[in-house]
């Protein structure tokens, strides 16, 4: 055989037949060239096959930063985002989904790379992000602690790859008690192999004095340490066990958690990783597993949107929002809360006066239920609070002659009470109102009742017909009679009521024109 890679083992069953076994490992490229040699003492055959793999899919959560949150108020959705790669060409299965919690998550979109996720009660959950392209499947953890500030767990993380560059998808990560490993002592742990690659710690010490420190990584082959961001050591070259060069020391403060990141590569032979720290009160010592914390203790506490709930409004009419929005001020990059309206639903378009401010103007031109959502982001963490505005007409003019005389702004004082007659019609408000097609504004006699004489019975009598305005309330019509002016009389016996409906009135006098010689009708309009 020839030199067959540590997942694969080849059987010679010494009867003319041989088996090759193995456990593909995340990191194998795409394909993989083997060739298997069969020789006797007459010759040899070399038989060579290309083998394809195919990877599960690499699912990353980017938003939430980190692998647990702290979501401060429940009431406010978190928004979730991953991200997915594949080797594979075809399309991709996505689903949201909870592991474990004290009460059924939920997710607006679970389908969605990006979606909303929401959780009715208090305590930690875990949610999962998982893709499958058909014959493999790969996901994503997220530990969400919803109320109460989490407490960091110890340890330290450990992503293991293949090959001396940190390169591709991890083929182990796990959490670690601290940082000392030697190969062939029980390290590295399987299924990595003993030569060829490298790891990245990457956890939070606890410090316990106040004063500068050193953080030493002893190493063979190569290493490099980072505390809070800043390199304090880096030798990326092959060696027998040494201290890293050039080590500088850094202030950390007691109680104060630091992160430190340690990169570490395995070529060839023997090797070798540890990580220590020393400072004028503490001698020389591996960092110890009760100073690791594998999550960042001081975590960063999702914005609160609060004061926020259905609302309702008059179309054309602005609805005022004043939301609150706080956050601790982390993290210390860039330590400033982004908020953003949007409109998620609705009948028609809608605007917010500023969408980037929280307390903001919501403006509709059409009735209906609109779906607004609030984001607040804080650069690590968003979360979201929706409502519902719910628009209505605006308020018609009021009952009666006051309200209708309000739906002309233009009349005042005078001009706008009932015997006011602005379009000298000489027709008063008050009968404006009472007759159909009246309107203070236009000059318009037609609108008048009209008088004609009918034949009843042989004798002839006065009859007024009045075409009413079917809206008007709050009046009285009475039709008055007389045969000299000024002693105007009405109702019965004096007239009949021919027609009364909410559109017409028509009155009869009950007096013969030809009794009384002459006689006269008029209508009188009074309010109630």
């Amino acid at each position: 055989a020839g030199n067959l890679p540590g997942w694969l083992t080849l059987t010679d069953h010494q009867n003319g037949t041989a088996t090759l076994a193995g456990t593909i490992p995340e990191g194998l490229p795409g394909s993989v060239f083997l060739s298997v040699v069969a020789s006797d003492d007459f010759g040899s055959t070399v038989q060579g096959w290309t083998l394809s793999a195919n990877r599960r899919p690499i699912v990353e959560i980017l938003s939430p930063v980190g692998t647990r949150v702290w979501l401060a108020d429940r009431s406010n959705g978190l928004v979730v985002r991953g991200r997915v790669s594949d080797d594979s060409a075809g399309p991709l299965m996505l689903v949201w989904s909870m592991v474990s919690g004290p009460a059924t998550a939920t997710f607006d979109e679970a389908d969605a790379l990006e979606t909303i996720a929401r959780f009715p009660a208090d305590g930690v959950y875990v949610v999962r992000l998982t893709a499958n392209d058909g014959l493999a499947s790969g996901s994503r953890d997220l530990i969400v602690s919803v109320g109460s500030k989490p407490t960091a767990p110890g340890g330290v993380n450990a992503d293991y790859f293949l090959g001396r560059n940190l390169e591709g998808y991890p083929v182990l990560s796990r959490v670690e008690s601290t940082v000392n490993g030697e190969v062939g002592a029980g390290w590295p742990p399987s299924p990595v192999p003993t030569s060829e690659f490298s790891v990245r710690w990457t956890g939070w010490i606890v410090p316990e004095y106040s004063e500068n420190y050193s953080i030493i990584g002893r190493v063979d082959d190569g290493g490099r340490v980072w505390v809070n961001g800043v390199q304090v050591g880096n030798m990326w070259t092959g060696g027998a066990p040494r201290d890293i060069d050039n080590t500088v020391s850094i202030p950390l403060q007691a109680g104060v958690p630091a992160k430190v990141v340690f990169e570490y590569y395995q070529g060839s032979g023997g090797g070798a990783a540890r990580l220590d720290w020393q400072s004028p009160s503490r001698s020389r010592q591996t960092i110890p597993a009760s100073a690791w914390r594998s999550e960042d203790p001081d975590y960063n506490r999702s914005p609160q949107i609060a004061n926020l709930g259905d609302t309702s409004g008059l179309v054309g009419e602005p609805v005022l929002l004043t939301p609150t929005v706080t956050d601790d001020g982390l993290p210390a990059q860039p330590g400033q809360v982004v908020v953003a309206w949007g409109i998620r639903s609705g009948p028609a378009a809608a605007t917010f006066d500023d969408p980037a401010a929280a307390s903001t103007v919501f403006r509709a031109e059409q009735t209906g239920t609109y779906g607004a959502r609030l984001t607040a982001e804080d650069g690590q963490v968003a979360v979201v609070r929706d409502l519902a505005i719910t628009m209505t007409p605006p308020a018609g003019p009021g009952p009666g002659f006051a309200g209708w005389i309000s739906g002309y702004p233009d009349l005042e004082g005078a001009d706008a009470g009932p015997l006011g007659d602005w379009d000298r019609d000489s027709i008063a408000n008050l009968l404006e109102y009472a007759l159909a097609d009246g309107d203070p504004l236009a000059a318009d006699r037609t609108i008048l009742p009209s008088v004609e004489i009918v034949e009843v019975g042989g004798e002839r009598y006065l009859q007024i017909a009045i075409a009413k305005n079917p809206a008007a309330v709050g009046i009285e019509y009475v039709v008055q009679v007389c045969s000299w002016l000024g002693d105007w009389v009405g109702g019965d016996p004096h007239t009949t009521v021919v027609t009364d409906t909410a559109e017409s009135l028509v009155v009869r006098d009950t007096t013969p024109v030809s009794a009384a010689g002459r006689r006269f009708i008029r209508l009188l309009v009074q309010e109630l």
